[in-house]
């Protein structure tokens, strides 16, 4: 199961990365012409990235689903007598037991002490089985949404152009950047579920190599997998956080571009458009930083992963990557908060409120899932065991007290930390879709595309 788990996941990143070049190669005018010209009615819309993306994200879910419900039916005493089996091989051979997972590092005492931290309490096992079947409303509702908001009225509007009624399921530019904002839920959805597989495995004893390499090594293994699998949610909101700024670029220039057309001046034209260039830059400057430092902590994320997973500098590569995606990750809660803000800001002008109606609205569940996916993590941090949020405030005698009142009655293990993050984020994902499925309704495509403006361009 462990090497189905690896290679499930490593083709979870394929898939995403052949969605990205298919989007590219449909914006080749000859490409869509080619698929339209397909005799069978539902090859055109089948072809179509965002088909294509919807229905393989379905699909990753059942599998994710499936997966995770049988390390759930795995029963109590299974799990016990397989975490037996890997303490026992591993004192036997190495004759100590490192584990990430205990608050010490050190679990080499006794077996109880050794599974302790990978108990999962009932009331946790609730919330995380509530939280797959939350998944699937998800994908149905955001799908809906997409198909609704954006794909159908897109379609009608394309009869009209004289151009695009050839082209009609091919999404114009800024159809592009709308459908990875409503979209965005899904994926992160379904990340979450893959980075439960990891927790699992741990929380079972089922991960691969329990009885053929170190614990540490194994622990390792799996947490590097778990932040590959996180992060691949993250880059999707990174692009949906780049879709926004794509979108709202696009209308603040467009509405520039009309109030400049009132001005005869040649000279003035000039030196308005060479600002309206340089403002395009400097007024998304914290989007930018927010999108750049996410995208450079993905990739990390991704090698590190690769590293571990190849057996290349295993020991030194899990110590790296633990205390560097701590550090980048503190920074990049900073610039989280700071995209939020530069969004509020956008979002308040009016020239984007005239185009998109109440903005701040409207992308507010974007910016809730950037927010809860960054700062829900630290928060929980703070409950558990051995982080290093908790030990450094318990050495300040005035928060000593204070985060003892606070953890005396909630504290988590790292696993049981993750668990409860990663099922929390499947419930958030939840929200967030209803509450655009809300906010969303009474939009109309003609509010910011009209017949002529219909591009497939580079967006």
């Amino acid at each position: 199961i462990g090497g189905m788990r690896v290679s499930a996941s490593l083709a979870f990143w394929y898939f995403m990365f052949f969605i990205a070049v298919w989007k590219q190669f449909l914006k080749i005018e000859w490409v869509q012409w080619q698929i339209h010209k397909l005799k069978v009615w539902w090859l055109p819309p089948l072809l179509q990235w965002y088909t294509m993306y919807i229905v393989g994200i379905i699909f990753w879910m059942c599998y994710s689903v499936i997966e995770l419900l049988g390390y759930v039916n795995i029963g109590t005493s299974t799990a016990t007598g397989n975490l037996e089996d890997a303490y026992d091989f591993n004192r036997d051979k190495f004759g100590q037991i490192r584990s990430r997972a205990h608050p010490h590092g050190d679990s080499n005492s006794t077996f109880e002490t050794f599974e302790e931290p990978f108990k999962i309490p009932h009331w946790l096992l609730f919330v995380n089985i509530g939280s797959l079947f939350a998944g699937f409303p998800v994908c149905i509702i955001a799908s809906y949404q997409a198909v609704k908001v954006c794909v159908l009225p897109a379609k009608s509007m394309a009869k009209q152009d004289s151009i695009w009624k050839h082209y009609i399921w091919a999404p114009p530019q800024r159809l592009n950047w709308m459908l990875f904002i409503i979209a965005m839920p899904i994926m992160y959805s379904v990340s979450a579920m893959r980075a439960m597989c990891r927790i699992w495995a741990l929380a079972t004893g089922t991960a691969d190599g329990t009885k053929s390499t170190q614990w540490e090594n194994v622990e390792s293994y799996e947490f590097a997998l778990y932040h590959q699998d996180l992060e691949l949610g993250s880059v999707v909101q990174f692009t949906s956080v780049f879709a926004f700024a794509r979108l709202c670029g696009f209308v603040l220039k467009e509405w520039h571009h009309r109030q400049l057309q009132k001005n005869d001046d040649k000279v003035y034209r000039e030196q308005a458009e060479e600002m309206s260039s340089i403002l395009s830059y400097v007024v998304f400057l914290g989007v930018w930083a927010f999108i750049v430092v996410g995208v450079t902590r993905c990739l990390v994320a991704f090698v590190l992963a690769e590293l571990v997973h190849h057996d290349l500098l295993m020991g030194e590569t899990s110590e790296f990557q633990h205390k560097l995606l701590a550090k980048v990750s503190t920074v990049f809660a900073a610039l989280t908060v700071v995209c939020v803000i530069n969004m509020l800001i956008i979002c308040s002008m009016q020239s984007v409120r005239d185009r998109l109606g109440n903005a701040n609205l409207k992308f507010a569940g974007t910016r809730a899932l950037l927010l809860v996916g960054e700062l829900q993590s630290r928060v929980l941090d703070f409950f558990t065991i051995g982080a290093p949020v908790l030990s450094q405030m318990k050495k300040i005698p005035y928060l000593s007290e204070i985060s003892h009142l606070a953890t005396q009655n909630w504290t988590f293990s790292p696993v049981q930390a993750r668990l409860l993050h990663l099922s929390l984020l499947n419930i958030e994902s939840l929200c967030v879709v209803l509450f655009n499925l809300h906010v969303w309704h009474h939009f109309e495509i003609p509010f910011f595309l009209r017949p002529g403006d219909m591009e497939l361009g580079s967006g």
